[in-house]
Order: C-alpha cells, then sequence, then structure tokens
C-alpha cells in the first residue's frame, strides 16, 4: 500500500479500480427556535445542532444585534422563555461577560448560548432593526 493510496487513485483515473464511495456525511439535528421580539412579534428560525441563537437568528427575518465576534460586550443578550434544558450551559466566560457588562443573571447572551434540543423560546433584547431605527 502506498502513501495515501496514491496507487488506488492512479488505477481509478485510467479506470482500472472502482473508486471508494465518498462516506456519507453525518447529518446534524435541526431544531426550530421561536424568536420574540420587544414588539411583540415572533418568528422561527431553524437551527442545527450547537448552533449558537445568534447564528440562528441570523436564519430568519430580524437578527440578534451584536458587537463582536467572541462574547465580550454583552450586546447580544436574550431571556429564554421556553427550552432552558434544551441549551448549552453557561460558561465561566459568559458569566464573566455578563458581571463585566451589567447584564442581569437570569439573561443569556446570544453568541454563546447554543441549541441542543427543540422547544426553545428566546425574547430578543437587541435586534438590529431596533439599532437601526
Amino acid at each position: 500500500m502506498t502513501p495515501f493510496g496514491i496507487r488506488k487513485r492512479i488505477k481509478s483515473l485510467f479506470g482500472l479500480e472502482k473508486a471508494p464511495a465518498a462516506p456519507a456525511k453525518a447529518t446534524l439535528p435541526r431544531h426550530s427556535v421561536e424568536f420574540v421580539l420587544k414588539s411583540g412579534d415572533t418568528y422561527t428560525a431553524e437551527a442545527k445542532h450547537e448552533d449558537s441563537l445568534v447564528l440562528t437568528s441570523g436564519r430568519g427575518t430580524v437578527p440578534i444585534a451584536t458587537g463582536c465576534a467572541d462574547g465580550t460586550c454583552g450586546t447580544c443578550q436574550v431571556e429564554v422563555l421556553a427550552g432552558a434544558d434544551q441549551l448549552s450551559p453557561a460558561t465561566d466566560h459568559e458569566a464573566d461577560t455578563k458581571r463585566k457588562n451589567g447584564v442581569a443573571p437570569h439573561l443569556r447572551l446570544g453568541c454563546q448560548t447554543h441549541v441542543l434540543g427543540p422547544g426553545v423560546k428566546v425574547k430578543v433584547l437587541k435586534a438590529y432593526n431596533e439599532l437601526m431605527a
């Protein structure tokens, strides 16, 4: 056997041997997340397993406002209304960011909170459309 299966690849190029089938990609489960805006309007967006709430909201009509890319600003605050057990637990980094930025303890940061299962409903405290108004 040659490194990287070169002999098999060369044979397959000339039609002398069938190339091995590519392994099937594992599909991640998807979960619907309901977002409630300050105005009371709601929308639903689909999260892939372990997507953040910020990423998921970007697939909907009104993304959650963010101010950083590393979970240090506290802009992407959300209030979990349902399905808290289907979200990732808060990390020490999230707790530190909330403390440094005066974010209430019961709120979560959308960029640090990941969807693990169905039934999640969150209230968006700052959305892009509200910042632009």
